[in-house]
C-alpha cells in the first residue's frame, strides 16, 4: 500500500503555478523541443508543461509525467499546422 502524503496536490499546484510564472514572464527562455513547441520543467516533480508561443499569446498544449513518450505533443501539434 502505498503511503499518502498530507499536502502533495497542493504543493503540485503551486509547483504548476509558478512554472506558469515563469513561462509568462520568459517564454523564450526554455527548451525548444520541436518549433514551435517549447518545454518547462515544474520544479520538484517529474512533470513537465509543453508551450508554444504566439504574438501576443501562450498556448499551454500539455502537461505530462517526465516518463512518458512525446507522441502525445506531436499529435497535437497537428493542430496548429
Amino acid at each position: 500500500m502505498k503511503k499518502k502524503l498530507h499536502g502533495l496536490g497542493r504543493r503540485f499546484y503551486f509547483s504548476f503555478l509558478r512554472c506558469l510564472e515563469d513561462i509568462h514572464s520568459s517564454p523564450f527562455s526554455y527548451s525548444v523541443i520541436r518549433k514551435p513547441v517549447r518545454r518547462h520543467l515544474i520544479e520538484k516533480f517529474p512533470y513537465k508543461v509543453y508551450y508554444i508561443v504566439t504574438d501576443a499569446t501562450i498556448f499551454v498544449i500539455g502537461v505530462s509525467h517526465a516518463k512518458r513518450s512525446n507522441a502525445f505533443i506531436k499529435r497535437r501539434l497537428r493542430l496548429f499546422e
